[in-house]
């Protein structure tokens, strides 16, 4: 489809645009409806998008990546079952699709099915090392079946992708902090609280991890500021770190 000079009036957005191309031409090209639905997904108008993507799967059944798109908004919105269904229909039209794969595991996590996660999500990282999401979601079943190890090395790998994910860091902090080692789980509250200073929680358990080592200063000035940032902690906590 050619776009003439005479059409530069339109051309303020994609929205504008798309829109005049699909008032011109309805129900005749599935790629304007595609490419405005992208539009809706960036503004985060995700009804609208939903709608464009369902018109252009409509004129154009196989379009796979549009598939992934509208499943993922499915899923964002916490319609597990309609996200579900169209991952698996990726997967019908191109079965070594390691994203779709990568997606059906993250809904399998939500619903604690850990082994059929774990089948999915692994599939996906043997395709294509640069799912760094599935790693995170791998991660996250490792973890809940007590492989402690090989959540801490996923988390790793997807913190190469997202240095910044103060969440994650969070969680292998935690994971530490559950094994005792209480060293290495401050070094990892400390990059959670470098990413995103002033979140109570985070200071809270580093509080309590000082409190282990036997640094009842450090975790003193952390339980305050936790306090004082609306964490409801116990007289009896201060009390043990006077």
């Amino acid at each position: 489809m050619v776009l003439s000079y005479r059409r530069a009036e339109v051309w303020k957005n994609g929205e504008t645009l798309w829109t005049d191309v699909i008032a011109k031409y309805p129900d005749k090209d599935a790629r304007p409806y595609a490419c405005r639905g992208l539009y809706y997904k960036e503004k985060e108008q995700q009804e609208k998008a939903l709608k464009d993507f369902s018109k252009d799967l409509a004129i154009n059944p196989g379009d796979v990546e549009i598939l992934q798109f509208r499943g993922n908004i499915f899923f964002n919105l916490g319609k597990d079952d309609s996200a579900y269904a169209d991952y698996i229909r990726a997967l019908k039209i191109k079965q070594d699709n390691a994203l779709a794969l990568a997606n059906l595991g993250a809904i399998y996590v939500r619903r604690n099915q850990y082994d059929s996660a774990l089948i999915n999500l692994s599939k996906a990282l043997a395709m294509d090392t640069s799912q760094y999401t599935a790693y995170a979601n791998r991660a996250v079943v490792y973890s809940a079946t007590g492989r402690f190890d090989e959540s801490i090395a996923d988390f790793k790998m997807y913190l190469k992708s997202k240095p910044d994910d103060e969440r994650v860091c969070f969680s292998i902090g935690m994971i530490y902090f559950d094994r005792g080692a209480f060293n290495e789980c401050i070094g990892w509250f400390n990059k959670a609280i470098a990413i995103k200073p002033g979140f109570a929680n985070y200071h809270w358990m580093r509080s309590q991890a000082y409190k282990q080592t036997g640094n009842k200063k450090a975790a003193m000035a952390d339980a305050t500021l936790a306090l004082d940032l609306g964490m409801s902690i116990p007289k009896e906590y201060f009390n043990s770190i006077k």
